[in-house]
């Protein structure tokens, strides 16, 4: 477990520039690693949230919010995870008594969405979804990973802190480089405001913006109290800023490295203290669940959520994707039909005269929703030239289907891919 490095986030640093020849090692591994991993594809659509900074960018409940859409599409989504944190090899179901020390604090999060599968070969815990009866898999942290081929792909990007120094990872926090990410995501989600003004840099992709909300009544009753608070996060600063934004007194704070595993050692001297002092001691959902079960009474939890700006954009987006795609099955799509015509349907409308199969590159302010129709979208594929011409490219390796009901289809080496599939770099 670590910190996030100050360094990362400071332009110029001495110690950045220092890093900056391992870098260059770092890089060469991960191209190497990209050329190596065979590319498979799950018989189940496989949407992907991630990110291109080592560290939180809001990804769980990004993967979260999702889950919540497709559900209200009528689709049963399984949700993918490395489990970082655990112990859990997998592939492995979560269920309601398993410990964070097993299948990591993220897992227990996305399981309250719905049925959720540990798996550190990620192509395992797909097969296992899709056997499970998923219409659909979300794979959180999965952009850097390239064994699972990825129908749409969410790159989530922490409006307020951005991409740091842009140096990679150990200079910087980035985990490749930008211009590969922007090659194999399909869109991008700004979580809080854009601080950073990255937005332009993503002019040819569709942008949807989302923020962080405090929920539940528990927030209203911290309203002027005395507390002291702790989280091991990635960004602690975060948490203690939105206690003070609800009326918090916090008496004391202490910041722990990122998915700590919480002892008596660490909580009974902050249990002692609030005790003293008369306050409440708080953290975070995702750090409850890394406390142990003797010491949770102590403790209150502060639930958060992410709330999508414009959900019905992004719904529409989503069924465009799904209505096209070649690889979700007629059963999925006629189960989102259903759902689009028993709630109000949405259509994405381009202002601009281009052909709809444009839709993926346009840029933000070309994009418009409105009701009720609905209007199909080919798969994100499409690059937009000048003069409102459009060329589609329609390149897919060759696949054959295995003895156990997958797709087999090597990655091209050294080319980046739409579906190119990316989870967490490991240990990262």
């Amino acid at each position: 477990m670590w910190k996030t490095p100050k360094f990362w986030y400071q332009h110029g640093s001495l110690l950045g520039t220092f890093l900056k020849p391992l870098s260059w090692l770092y890089y060469a591994g991960y191209r190497l690693k990209k050329r190596l991993v065979p590319q498979r594809r799950s018989t189940c659509p496989v949407i992907c949230v991630g990110n291109v900074v080592a560290g939180g960018a809001g990804k769980t409940p990004t993967t979260i919010a999702l889950a919540e859409i497709f559900t209200s599409l009528g689709l049963t989504p399984h949700l993918l995870t490395r489990g970082y944190g655990g112990k859990e090899i997998g592939p492995h179901l979560v269920s309601e008594g398993d410990a964070a020390k097993l299948i990591g604090d993220e897992a227990i999060l996305l399981s309250r969405a719905g049925p959720t599968w540990v798996s550190r070969k990620r192509l395992f815990g797909a097969k296992a979804a899709a056997k499970a009866g998923a219409d659909v898999i979300i794979m959180d942290d999965g952009l850097q990973n390239f064994s699972l081929e990825q129908m749409l792909s969410f790159l989530v990007i922490d409006g307020e802190r951005g991409l740091g120094n842009g140096e990679m990872i150990p200079a910087g926090p980035l985990r490749e480089p930008l211009d590969a990410v922007k090659k194999r995501a399909h869109a991008v989600i700004f979580v809080g405001d854009d601080l950073c003004r990255l937005k332009e840099s993503f002019a040819e992709m569709p942008v949807f913006t989302a923020r962080v909300k405090a929920v539940g009544k528990s927030w209203d009753a911290l309203n002027r109290k005395k507390v002291i608070a702790f989280a091991g996060i990635a960004h602690p600063t975060k948490f203690f800023e939105t206690l003070r934004q609800h009326g918090c007194a916090i008496i004391g704070q202490r910041a722990f490295p990122d998915h700590h595993p919480y002892e008596g050692s660490d909580l009974r001297p902050l249990i002692q203290r609030a005790a003293e002092s008369k306050a409440l001691l708080v953290t975070t959902e995702k750090d409850f669940t890394r406390i142990p079960l003797k010491y949770r009474s102590y403790v209150q939890a502060m639930p958060i959520k992410l709330v999508f700006d414009d959900p019905e954009k992004i719904t529409a987006f989503i069924q465009c994707a799904f209505e096209a795609h070649s690889c979700v099955s007629a059963k999925t799509k006629k189960i989102m039909a259903a759902a689009i015509s028993e709630n109000e349907p949405v259509e994405i409308a381009i202002e601009t005269p281009a052909p709809p199969t444009a839709i993926q590159n346009a840029p933000e302010s070309k994009i418009s929703v409105k009701k009720p129709a609905v209007k199909k979208m080919p798969p994100p594929k499409a690059d937009i030239k000048k003069g409102g011409t459009t060329k589609v490219s329609k390149k897919t390796a060759p696949a054959s289907l295995d003895a156990d009901g997958v797709i087999s289809s090597p990655a091209k080496a050294g080319k980046s891919s739409k579906t190119a599939s990316q989870a967490s770099i490991e240990g990262a």
